[in-house]
């Protein structure tokens, strides 16, 4: 759920967080609470929120999952949608659990479906998916929890959830408790519900079959120092994109999962260039790809894009492989020659890491760019503190960090103390 990662406030998650709460509250307006005592009052108000909170926040959370344009620049980032579409399908989850331990407390309520019958969905169609929902659920988590898949394997589980959903949803409608509260609550959940169903069935079932990747050849693999180096070239199309930007990225010869990647190009190079760490068995597998090996890329997503920004003072922090966005920016400001003074912080253990060398040449060339490798041994840990004795007019410049979490987590940490929260700009992925 991302809980180690603070959730940034944003128009985005405001109003996501409205459109929930209308159906987990506003049941309150139409229920008989009169005939009910004091507790089963409360039961019934747990047992409501979370069927109705539930299936809205589910519902929310498979909206959010697809990759709308607009829902990046509502939340500020890809990264911050995916925060809320875990929160909220975590969130969702935690409540619908409560909704049939809530029914089962209730001491005068002959309807309510006892937890016996519950669990063996007996005799009732739609009981049955309820429980195949809930407990489908359950599984998940559990499995989640007690095994270490791989990413791929975790893609292909998690495709499962869109139908319990469904089942859950299903359930919902046909047991008939929503339509006895109004109609308003009830067309509210159905349109939220198929929203839900249908970016699930479009952006997951369908995905490639409505949604066209662009066409790459692999031209070229090169590995050194733990980084795997892929260059590819366009089959048709060239994909557009902004400095700062990722893809999906299928190689059908390893995988046929898509995997993110931060774009190490620059927007006039005519190919694209990744610079992927070998941390797994599929980043490995790069290295085993031959040339002229097919690709399908989709995207560009993120909303990292530090030369659009209208403050061209500027100071990029880099981490390891975080300098991959980065390098983008670098080279598409070989040609291009931005205005403005951009100071750019490469934090490595290597004496000589990934693109230092080009960067370098990149500031021989670009007066606007500056680079300075920060090499712990010589210069310890990147500090906010340590640099503003150095850039006397950091709190007028925009600070862009990519790097390892905990890097990122340490920087803002310290950027909130000195006053500079407002300057930090970070997009990050936890796979």
């Amino acid at each position: 759920m991302d809980l180690d990662r603070k959730i940034q406030p944003s128009a985005g998650l405001f109003v996501s967080f409205l459109i929930i709460a209308v159906p987990m509250f506003g049941w309150k307006f139409w229920y008989p609470f009169t005939e009910l005592s004091t507790i089963d009052a409360f039961i019934v108000s747990i047992a409501k929120i979370g069927a109705f909170g539930g299936l809205a926040m589910f519902a929310m959370s498979l909206v959010l999952s697809g990759r709308y344009t607009f829902f990046e620049k509502a939340f500020g980032g890809l990264d911050k949608v995916y925060i809320a579409h875990r929160m909220y399908g975590t969130a969702g989850l935690a409540l619908l659990v409560l909704h049939p331990i809530a029914l089962t407390l209730l001491t005068n309520n002959p309807g309510v479906v006892s937890s016996v019958e519950f669990l063996l969905g007996v005799n009732d169609l739609s009981i049955l998916l309820g429980a195949v929902s809930l407990y489908g659920f359950v599984g998940l988590i559990i499995w989640s929890i007690t095994t270490k898949a791989s990413y791929e394997t975790f893609l292909k589980v998690h495709k499962i959830t869109g139908l319990l959903f469904i089942a859950g949803a299903i359930h919902a409608f046909a047991t008939g408790s929503i339509l006895e509260q109004s109609r308003f609550m009830a067309g509210y959940l159905g349109v939220l519900s198929v929203a839900g169903a249908s970016t699930y069935v479009l952006y997951t079932l369908l995905g490639d079959a409505l949604h066209r990747p662009y066409r790459y050849t692999v031209t070229s693999v090169k590995e050194s120092n733990g980084v795997v180096e892929l260059i590819m070239e366009p089959r048709s199309m060239f994909i557009k994109f902004t400095p700062g930007q990722f893809v999906y990225v299928s190689i059908p010869d390893i995988d046929l999962t898509y995997h993110p990647f931060s774009i190490a190009s620059g927007k006039f190079d005519g190919k694209l260039r990744f610079a992927i760490r070998m941390s797994g068995d599929y980043t490995r597998k790069l290295t085993s790809i031959h040339s002229d090996a097919k690709a399908y890329i989709k995207g560009p997503y993120g909303g990292f894009t530090f030369l659009q920004h209208k403050n061209k003072k500027q100071l990029w922090i880099a981490g390891g492989i975080g300098v991959t966005p980065f390098l983008s920016g670098a080279r598409s400001m070989r040609r291009s020659h931005e205005k403005g003074m951009v100071e750019m912080i490469y934090a490595s253990d290597d004496t000589n890491p990934y693109g230092l060398k080009e960067l370098e040449t990149i500031e021989d060339q670009n007066p606007a760019f500056n680079v300075t490798h920060f090499h712990k041994e010589k210069f310890g840990h990147v500090s906010l503190e340590v640099l503003q004795e150095q850039l006397k007019d950091l709190h007028e410049r925009v600070i862009y960090i990519c790097g390892p979490p905990v890097m990122m987590n340490v920087l803002k940490d310290e950027a909130e103390r000195l006053g500079l929260s407002e300057n930090i700009h970070t997009e990050e992925f936890a796979y």
